[in-house]
C-alpha cells in the first residue's frame, strides 16, 4: 500500500515538533533526582491510600444518587459512572453487564471482570524510557483495583479484576525481545503484591490456549488465516471511492498503522549505544525515504513496511478473536473489559478521564502541583522534566518516573508527600 503522510497527520506523537529538538542526557552526572527503595514503597503506599479513598468515594456517590436501587444496580452504577468508563452508557452493553452482575450477586460470587492488557513498555524511547513498568503502569494497576474496591464497599463478596498479559500473544506484531517481556510482566506483578491489591490477578494468554476445546483454537486458526486474505485484497491497494462500509475499515487500518509505526520494536534502533538520537534521526522525518543517509533511507523504509504489514496481520488477529474468543471460554461470567470501544464490551479509562494514552505506551510524571499523569516522554523531556531514578532497584538505570521542576525540590524527596491522582 502506497503510504500518504496525510493518514498520520493525527497522530499525537507525530504531532511532536522533533526538528530542533536533541535528547537531553539522562545519566546520572546531569539534573536527575535520586530516590531509594523506601520512596518507592512511600510512593506506592501514597498510592494505595488514594485509591482506597476514591473507591469509598465513588460508592458512596452511587448510593446517595440512588438510594433504591438493588445491589446489582448500584454494582452497575458504579461500573459506568463517569470516573471509570469511557464512551456512552449504552456502548458498554448495559443488559449483558446487568445480567453477568446479577448472576454473581445471586450466587454471592465476586464480580469478574477481565481485560487484556500490559503486553510490554512499548519500544520506541520517543514514548518510553525503557523495558520496565513505571509509575504509568501504577497507575493503570491503581485504577483497575479502584473499581474493585468501590464495589466491595457495597458489595461484601467484592470483584475480581481477570487480567490477560497479552505480550506474547501480540509479539509477532511487536517485536519485542521475550526477555524484555518477561522483565516487564514480573515487574508489574511485584508492584501489583507491593500494593497489596488482591482483587487484581494475572494470567498468561497461553493458559486460555491450553485450557480451552482444540476445536476452538483450530477454528480459531482458520478463521485468521481466512481473514488475513481477505485483509490483504482490501488494505494492499488504494481505494478511490470507497463506501462508508470500507471508508471505516480503511479508517481502522491507517490509525493502527501510525501507532505501529512508533510501536515495532527495531534493533538497529533500541541496540544502537546512542539509541535517543538515532530514533530521533529516523523519526524525525520518517517518511523521507529519498534523502539523507543511507542506513536512516533503510531504515525508514523497513519501518514503514513492517507496520503495513504487521496491521494487516494485527487487524486479522483481533477479528478472528472476537468470532472465537478464547477469554469468554475460558471466563465465561466474567464482563468483558477494554481500553478501546469495542461493541459489547466494557470501555475503561486506563488511567483516567485526562488522557487516551494507555500506560505501556507512556511514561509516568508528576506535576509540581503532586499530580501523577502520563505522557510521552519526549513531551516530558521537551518540558525540562526530572527523572527519578531509585537505587537498588530496575529503576537505577531506568527513571520511575518523571518531576516537573520545581525550586522547591528538596534531597529527602519531600515531593512524594504531595503525590495525588485524577
Amino acid at each position: 500500500m502506497e503510504i500518504d503522510e496525510k493518514l498520520i497527520t493525527v497522530s499525537s506523537l507525530h504531532k511532536v515538533d522533533l526538528k530542533n529538538f536533541t535528547f537531553p542526557s539522562e545519566n546520572r552526572t546531569t539534573d536527575t533526582i535520586v530516590a531509594s527503595e523506601q520512596d518507592l514503597f512511600r510512593i506506592i503506599d501514597k498510592i494505595k491510600d488514594i485509591t482506597a479513598e476514591f473507591a469509598k468515594q465513588q460508592a458512596l456517590q452511587a448510593k446517595q444518587r440512588h438510594p433504591n436501587s438493588s445491589i446489582s444496580e448500584l454494582i452497575q452504577e458504579i461500573m459506568l459512572s463517569r470516573r471509570y468508563k469511557s464512551g456512552t452508557r449504552e456502548s458498554n452493553n448495559m443488559p449483558l453487564m446487568q445480567q453477568k452482575i446479577e448472576k454473581n450477586v445471586n450466587n454471592s460470587e465476586p464480580i469478574q471482570l477481565v481485560i487484556s492488557l500490559f503486553p510490554c513498555k512499548v519500544p520506541n524511547r520517543l514514548k518510553t524510557a525503557g523495558i520496565y513498568p513505571d509509575l504509568a503502569d501504577l497507575l493503570c494497576l491503581a485504577r483497575l483495583s479502584e473499581i474493585c474496591q468501590a464495589i466491595e464497599q457495597i458489595y461484601q463478596p467484592g470483584a475480581v479484576f481477570n487480567i490477560v498479559l497479552d505480550g506474547i500473544r501480540h509479539n509477532h506484531t511487536v517485536k519485542a525481545p521475550l526477555k524484555d517481556i518477561v522483565l516487564y510482566k514480573k515487574q508489574l506483578q511485584y508492584l501489583a503484591t507491593k500494593l497489596d491489591f488482591k482483587n487484581l490477578r494475572f494470567y498468561e494468554y497461553s493458559e486460555f490456549l491450553f485450557s480451552c476445546e482444540p476445536e476452538l483454537i483450530i477454528n480459531r486458526q482458520n478463521e485468521f488465516i481466512k481473514t488475513y486474505a481477505d485483509n490483504k485484497k482490501i488494505y494492499g491497494k488504494k481505494h478511490a471511492n470507497p463506501n462508508e462500509e470500507l471508508a471505516q475499515k480503511l479508517d481502522k487500518y491507517q490509525h493502527l498503522f501510525k501507532s505501529l509505526i512508533y510501536t515495532i520494536y527495531f534493533p538497529e534502533i533500541v541496540g544502537d549505544k546512542n539509541a535517543d538520537d538515532l530514533t530521533l534521526e529516523v523519526y524525525r522525518d520518517i517518511f523521507n525515504v529519498s534523502e539523507g543517509k543511507p542506513t536512516i533511507i533503510a531504515l525508514r523504509k523497513k519501518i514503514i513496511a513492517t507496520a503495513t504489514e504487521l496491521a494487516i496481520q494485527y487487524i486479522s488477529e483481533l477479528e478472528a478473536g472476537r468470532k472465537f474468543d478464547l477469554t469468554s471460554a475460558f471466563l465465561p461470567d466474567a464482563i468483558r473489559c477494554d481500553i478501546h470501544n469495542v461493541a459489547g464490551r466494557y470501555h475503561i479509562y486506563s488511567v483516567n478521564r485526562s488522557t487516551t494514552l494507555t500506560s505501556f505506551h507512556s511514561s509516568g510524571y508528576v506535576e509540581k502541583s503532586g499530580v501523577c499523569k502520563v505522557n510521552f516522554r519526549i513531551n516530558l523531556l521537551k518540558e525540562s522534566f526530572v527523572p527519578v531514578y531509585i537505587e537498588g532497584t530496575c529503576y537505577t538505570t531506568q527513571p520511575f518516573c518523571y518531576l516537573q521542576k520545581n525550586d522547591q525540590i528538596s534531597t529527602n524527596n519531600e515531593w512524594i508527600n504531595t503525590i495525588s491522582v485524577e
